[in-house]
């Protein structure tokens, strides 16, 4: 199984059981992060970014979801 770590199952969990989604958008956060980028706003608005680019692959492009999902990102410590 591939959803293999708390951030994935979160993803998995709340992106409507989209194992390739969940996949893609967890691999892309792991790239584009960096140190400290919760409290710094140019990191911050660049793993958003990139949170929206994945979601709108899948056609996902409401506001209330991104921001639902980028919070869920934001708390998950292993990001």
């Amino acid at each position: 199984l591939s959803i293999n770590s708390n951030p994935r199952r979160a993803l998995f969990d709340n992106l409507n059981h989209n194992e390739p989604l969940a996949i893609e958008l967890d691999n892309k956060i792991r790239t584009t992060k960096k140190d400290g980028w919760r409290n710094n706003l140019q990191k911050s608005k660049a793993v958003r970014i990139a949170v929206i680019e994945i979601l709108s692959r899948y056609c996902i492009s409401e506001e209330s979801e991104i921001h639902k999902i980028f919070d869920l990102v934001r708390n998950q410590r292993e990001y």
